[in-house]
This record gives structure tokens, C-alpha cells and sequence, in this order.
């Protein structure tokens, strides 16, 4: 799996802090050692809170991946191949928080607009000139 280098930067400074003795994994089970990934819940819960953030399944940064690389343009089948899926049927549903990002925007210029249109922010509004160019 590729990792951008800030991912990889951080990974080698918990290894280093760590040691590289202390597991292969971020957040191993110790007490498994048949499935020494069973059990991240807890170590996840209680990273988050030491870092003072409120609980949230990890399955979520998952889904912030994939919307980020969607809102970076990445194909729907490089991002269904890193996410390990077979097809790209499942891409769309990430797609949403982009629809929900451009509604949100459209939805502050409309406000831009309004105010604009009530005075509020008249030194910022387009000069007659600037309106004439703007039609052309």
C-alpha cells in the first residue's frame, strides 16, 4: 500500500519512539496472539482519548479517505483498488460528501449574494463596470 510521506514520517517516528521490537503493528493485541489485530478498539479508544478527541469508529477515517481522494479527482477504480474492493460500485457512496461540499458552498454564495443584495457588504460589491465586463 502506498503511503504519502508524511504518513510514512509519522509511522517512523512511532517505530523509533516505540522501538522496533515493540510490534509490527500500530495497534497490536497482546493478549491475542492468534489475531494480534483483535482488540484495537480498545487501543484506539483510549489513543483518542489521550489526545483529547471525542470516540469514532476507525472505519471512518476509511470513509475520509476515500471522499478526500475523491475530491482530489483520484479515478473511481485507483481509489476502489486502495480501499481493497473488487469493483467500483461501491466509489459513489463516497462521492456524496463532494455533492454535500458543493451544496455547502453554493449555499454560502447564495448568502454572499443575499447580503450583498441587502447592503450589508456594499464595499465588496461588483462596480457597474465590473458587472458590464461580467455579462460581456
Amino acid at each position: 500500500m502506498p503511503l504519502s510521506s508524511f504518513c510514512k514520517a509519522e509511522l517512523l517516528k512511532w517505530r523509533n519512539l516505540v522501538g522496533p521490537e515493540f510490534s509490527q503493528w500500530v495497534f497490536p493485541s497482546f493478549s491475542n496472539r492468534r489475531h494480534k489485530l483483535q482488540g484495537g478498539r480498545k487501543a484506539w479508544a483510549s489513543t483518542l482519548k489521550r489526545a483529547g478527541l471525542p470516540f469514532f469508529p476507525t472505519y471512518n477515517l476509511r470513509h475520509t479517505f476515500a471522499s478526500r481522494m475523491t475530491a482530489a479527482g483520484v479515478s473511481p477504480l485507483t481509489i476502489a483498488q486502495m480501499l481493497g474492493h473488487s469493483s467500483t460500485q461501491i466509489v459513489p457512496r463516497y462521492a456524496q460528501v463532494l455533492d454535500q461540499n458543493r451544496l455547502d458552498a453554493m449555499k454560502k454564495l447564495e448568502a454572499l449574494r443575499q447580503s450583498l443584495q441587502s447592503g450589508e457588504a456594499t464595499e465588496t460589491a461588483p462596480s457597474a463596470e465590473t458587472k458590464d465586463e461580467v455579462r460581456q
